[in-house]
């Protein structure tokens, strides 16, 4: 055969085929350094894989059990040899933990089981995506027993040092605005282990233990799938177009999620067992605001969001709620907020704002099941819309087939078919169960305006096209 037709062939292969499928590299805490990501001779380290020169977009690590520590990663390869010039970005490589972290989490070391990270912080990636692992600090040695008194020659007690301040450790994951597409997916966060979270007293342990647990600043950014427990603020997404959905945040201490970013979607989280903490924080399931160029909250806009098929519970977890903070639902109190959709949440509080939209534009609340926690009739939480806080009005808001305690829709929202609960018993089928569908027989049934209900309810059920139930969700019958 000719070399010109051995190429042509070559080519054809190449077209067929495509481009060469990804490949798996290893990587093992404490493996020897100068490994080549075989499973025999792993890399020692993420940082290593990234500069070892193997490594090509689309590619995948993988991280057998142990601890990692607290790694920064840049997704970039080795610097020019002559040149020196920075490494170029590997774009889309997957970094994947073996094992069970939420089984890992309670075992006695925790890098038995799972592939396991103090924190981590990423900077200058593109397509990034982090899936599986343990993000937890090591536990803290205990604190040791205090000095005895020092006295002077006389015995005058002297003068103790007074302690450090302890330091702002950030959150456990820190997506940088110089990272772009970094997904992170199926991780389990913790403060620390749950014996010790379960040991903090309301006040001071949570304010000084509680870590904060996703920030979302880089462009394009993901949280699917992930758990967290024990955090202060559970998700940060303040880059433009995040997506924030079927997470789970139980035990926070601050705002479940907060969304800053315009085109984001949140949807499909549980939030859930607030702790009051004294911090002076007002806590939100879901909040955001609208910063200008001035930096000032309520100067700006926040343009394109949807928060959906949410569900926020101030507290759910059996027996005592003596940690329990006052949690507001979803509150949108420094807009501008224009074209927002807010639709399917179930919102079970003890505060007056269930949601609260203040200087929205364009905002759709429709089919939001807002209900108190305590049981009987209650004149709180509420679904309100407000003028912006400098008394600005917009149009185009739309509030609609919604169930709540209570309503304040000025005459400026368009309002359709809302149902203000009064006794929750003969509207919802058995809340004490956690089935917060309508009655068949109660007021809610079939009652929606069908030109305004989404397609299908908080679980996915198909709404009837002539018009459903009230609320977040369809009865089933």
């Amino acid at each position: 055969m000719s070399p010109r037709a051995a190429l042509g062939l070559a080519l054809v292969a190449t077209l067929i085929c495509g481009a060469a499928p990804a490949a798996t590299f290893h990587v093992a805490a404490g493996a020897a350094q100068g490994g080549d990501g075989s499973p025999t001779r792993p890399f020692a380290s993420i940082r290593a894989a990234f500069l070892s020169g193997r490594l090509q977009d689309g590619d995948r690590l993988s991280l057998a059990p142990g601890f990692y520590g607290a790694p920064s990663i840049r997704a970039a390869g080795p610097r020019d040899a002559k040149t020196k010039a920075p490494g170029r970005i590997i774009r889309d490589v997957v970094i994947e933990g073996e094992g069970d972290p939420r089984a890992a989490a309670a075992l006695p070391d925790p890098g038995q089981g799972a592939a396991w990270l103090g924190k981590v912080v990423i900077h200058q990636a593109e397509g990034l995506t982090l899936r599986n692992l343990l993000v937890m600090p090591r536990p803290r040695p205990p604190e040791p027993a205090p000095a005895p008194i020092a006295r002077a020659d006389d015995g005058t007690p002297l003068p103790l040092p007074r302690p450090a301040r302890a330091k702002r450790r950030g959150p456990l994951v820190l997506v940088h605005r110089t990272a772009r597409r970094v997904a992170l997916e199926q991780l389990e966060l913790r403060s620390a282990p749950d014996a010790e979270i379960a040991r903090w007293t309301r006040g001071v342990d949570w304010r000084r233990n509680a870590r904060d647990g996703i920030r979302l600043d880089g462009p394009d950014g993901a949280a699917r799938g992930n758990r967290m427990t024990g955090v202060n603020f559970g998700i940060q997404a303040t880059g433009p177009r995040a997506v924030v959905e079927n997470n789970e945040i139980d035990l926070f201490g601050a705002d479940g999620i907060r969304v800053l970013g315009d085109g984001s979607r949140v949807h499909g989280n549980l939030v859930h067992n607030c702790v009051a903490t004294g911090s002076g924080n007002h806590d939100d399931g879901i909040q955001s605001w609208s910063v200008g160029k001035n930096r000032r909250a309520g100067s700006g806009v926040v343009r394109d969001v949807t928060l959906s098929a949410n569900r926020i519970f101030e507290w759910d977890r059996p027996g005592s709620a003596r940690l329990a903070c006052s949690l507001q639902g979803i509150g949108l109190f420094d807009g501008v907020y224009e074209n927002w959709t807010i639709e399917n949440n179930l919102i079970v509080v003890d505060q007056y704002h269930g949601i609260t939209v203040m200087g929205g534009k364009n905002v759709r609340v429709v089919n939001n099941t807002v209900l108190n926690r305590r049981p009987g009739p209650q004149a709180r939480p509420w679904i309100m819309f407000r003028a912006h806080k400098n008394g600005a009005r917009f149009g185009g808001n739309v509030a609609a087939n919604n169930m709540a305690m209570k309503f304040s829709l000025p005459d400026w929202t368009l309002s359709r078919r809302n149902l203000r609960i009064r006794y929750p018993g003969l509207v919802i089928r058995d809340r004490s169960a956690g089935d917060y569908r309508p009655r068949p027989d109660g007021p809610a049934h079939r009652a929606a305006d069908p030109a305004f209900q989404p397609p299908r309810d908080l679980n996915g059920a198909p709404r009837p096209a002539s018009g459903g139930d009230l609320g977040a969700l369809e009865s089933g019958d």
